[in-house]
């Protein structure tokens, strides 16, 4: 399936490069659509922290681990979610690292989402396409 980038307003002006994908991340009955951004340079999927509350996950009780990015390392909590994406087939357990430092809601990553999805960037077109692998 087909996406367009989405736009969003950075310091420099709007910018309408970003793969964004509408999902649905979960734990146990409790469900929230996030806008995630499928970032292949990103190893484990990234959830800001703000987001565990509202998912019913105690941070305080799930190890911790370290996030190391471009812009440097910080200390992280590792846990589960599941995650769906409508038209996509069943939904999927997924490690998570829960950051206070996101920018954003959520990050896509390598391990899991890449190894379901095949993603074809095709930026001279403004789109993005997915499609369920496993």
């Amino acid at each position: 399936m087909k996406y367009k980038y989405k736009c969003r307003i950075e310091g420099d002006g709007m910018h309408c490069d970003f793969p964004y994908l509408t999902v649905t991340v979960s734990n146990g009955d409790i469900s929230i659509p996030v806008e995630g951004l499928i970032d292949s340079g990103c190893q484990l999927t990234h959830i800001r922290s703000d987001l565990a509350e509202a998912l019913g996950i105690d941070l305080s009780s799930v190890p911790e681990t370290t996030s190391i990015g471009a812009t440097g390392s910080s200390t992280c909590k590792l846990s589960k979610v599941t995650i769906s994406i409508k038209d996509h087939g069943e939904p999927f357990e997924s490690p998570a690292i829960f950051s206070d430092k996101l920018p954003i809601p959520l990050l896509l990553g390598q391990d899991n989402f890449f190894e379901k999805f095949d993603v074809k960037f095709e930026k001279r077109n403004n789109r993005f396409e997915i499609r369920r692998v496993l």
